[in-house]
């Protein structure tokens, strides 16, 4: 896609322009997140915790959507979350973090 947009403006077949900004939406989105789980992680998030962001958190359907739509992960991770008790893509990202689930006490707490 860099090559296209650099060399011909756009896509080098004949897609519509709209089309074209579509798709490149589509994979900015995608992009996005995983650039955001990079530098989460190079500053020390550990891997288990990044992929309970991506994969079993609560707010991750809308990065699974990105994900999706970019061809990144197949359209089988939507379908589990609407059935009752779905275990996460990773089955061991749960597992991993149960410590993230209880936070940090607040400084001055008794």
């Amino acid at each position: 896609m860099r090559n296209d947009i650099s060399h011909f403006g756009g896509e080098r077949h004949d897609a519509s322009y709209s089309e074209f900004l579509k798709n490149a939406s589509i994979k900015s989105e995608a992009l996005s997140v995983l650039y955001h789980a990079l530098l989460l992680h190079v500053t020390g998030i550990d891997a288990p915790i990044l992929k309970r962001w991506i994969f079993d958190n609560f707010l991750s359907a809308p990065i699974k959507i990105h994900f999706v739509q970019a061809g990144l992960l197949d359209k089988s991770v939507l379908r589990a979350e609407g059935q009752p008790n779905a275990q996460a893509t990773d089955g061991n990202a749960s597992q991993d973090v149960v410590a993230a689930d209880h936070p940090a006490p607040s400084v001055g707490a008794p």
